[in-house]
């Protein structure tokens, strides 16, 4: 940060943090209203001896120690560095220290960090879960924008961004995570471009394509892989192949994920084992091999302490399409005691309407399963939605069903969906 351009945000906080009111101010540093709103706003210097008269008229107990505006910006870079490769026990340590010291950058030229500081560890948390002055330190932050450096507000563009995302505003979410692509050099945090660039194909593939959001993620893997960053580029490799499922690439998935388990013990503190697990299992149903989606998730057991359930929801499903019908029933009750998402549960619901014969019943659990998936924007789940009604309606020979299921699962493998709803974000890796 290049104090010389900034003591007029920091002249700003300290006098709104202070309740002194920019009239006042002005007179009683004899310089006009409109002077000063532009030295506030960036457009105009603030030398550092008008400055010291502010701090000396309101009796301000101002540091003017350059080492805590280099410690704050080490503790920045650390923070970032850690999240950058995704160090959850270093993220955790300078936070601590940093709630446990922010007082002493208050007033200091360290000062315009604070709110920026404060978003960045918004970033953990739920919207519901952030406090009002969290929220505010998003429009603080806005207000110094001019006094950041490129990758600074590129930064703070991203994690409006992802805010937005959990918000469900995914409109938001994209026009932010743009900006922030435009707004960074990469002179600061070159992996910035890379976390940035990954995030936005997520967004890209849950509202636009699977294929752009499959180069975009692909680039941001490549960024990750020249800096060693050996996680980020795996939780890449995740999401790619999410991306070719929908693209009905499964062999490229399957070489994806087999060398990811391949690699799983040379990695700790993130359970990549897991989620590769949970999408071959995914990819494996979609490919339509209900023997070897079971095998593999027999081979690779639900761990007892986690019970992370993930696509072995769709096991139930297996069965059933391999006429074990005794079978799925079992595996859909022993199912029933986790904590199965609402797709899951919806499209258990269609497998139980199936079994039972209910054709009333099997309508109404589609429409509510559509309803979900389409909030969602759950791609992948719509396309297996499609696949077990195809299955039935053949073999109750709906024509007229079975025609529009075809055309529906069409227009969801082109990125169409079958109705207009709400939307609101699956889950993918960040």
């Amino acid at each position: 940060m290049d104090i010389t351009k900034s003591l007029g945000f920091i002249e700003k906080r300290i006098r709104k943090k202070q309740g002194l009111s920019l009239e006042n101010v002005s007179k009683d540093l004899k310089i006009s209203k409109g002077n000063l709103s532009e030295i506030e706003n960036g457009r105009r210097p603030l030398n550092e001896a008008l400055f010291r008269q502010f701090v000396e008229r309101y009796k301000i107990n101002f540091d003017f120690d350059l080492g805590l505006l280099n410690e704050i910006e080490q503790l920045l870079q650390e923070l970032m560095e850690a999240y950058t490769y995704k160090n959850f026990e270093k993220e955790r340590q300078i936070t601590r220290n940093y709630n446990l010291e922010r007082d002493k950058y208050e007033y200091s030229f360290g000062c315009l960090y604070l709110p920026f500081l404060d978003v960045f560890l918004t970033n953990e948390k739920q919207p519901n879960q952030l406090s009002v002055d969290e929220y505010n330190a998003f429009s603080e932050v806005l207000e110094y924008f001019p006094a950041y450096v490129p990758d600074e507000k590129a930064l703070f563009l991203y994690i409006k961004a992802f805010t937005a995302r959990k918000n469900g505003d995914l409109k938001k979410a994209l026009s932010d995570h743009l900006k922030a692509i435009e707004t960074l050099n990469g002179k600061k945090w070159p992996q910035l471009e890379g976390i940035i660039k990954m995030n936005y194909a997520i967004e890209i593939a849950a509202s636009q394509s699977f294929f752009a959001a499959y180069l975009i993620g692909q680039e941001a893997q490549e960024i990750f892989s020249k800096y060693e960053n050996y996680v980020r580029s795996l939780m890449c490799s995740f999401n790619q192949a999410n991306y070719l499922i929908c693209l009905q690439e499964y062999a490229e998935v399957k070489d994806i994920l087999n060398r990811v388990l391949l690699s799983q013990k040379l990695f700790t503190g993130y359970d990549f084992h897991k989620l590769a697990v949970s999408i071959m299992i995914l990819a494996l149903v979609m490919e339509e091999e209900f023997e070897q989606a079971i095998q593999f998730s027999k081979e690779y057991p639900i761990d007892d302490e986690e019970r992370y359930i993930g696509n072995r929801s769709l096991l139930p499903y297996c069965y059933y399409r391999l006429g074990e019908l005794d079978q799925c029933l079992l595996s859909m009750a022993e199912l029933s005691q986790e904590a199965l998402t609402r797709d899951d549960k919806a499209f258990h619901s269609i497998l139980k309407a199936i079994l039972e014969k209910d054709k009333v019943g099997v309508e109404a659990a589609k429409q509510k399963m559509i309803r979900i998936c389409c909030k969602q924007l759950n791609w992948a789940m719509l396309m297996i939605m499609y696949q077990l009604l195809i299955c039935y309606y053949k073999a109750e020979n709906e024509k007229d069903l079975l025609i529009d299921a075809y055309e529906c699962k069409d227009k969801v493998c082109r990125h169409i969906l079958p109705v207009d709803c709400e939307r609101s974000l699956p889950g993918s890796l960040d």
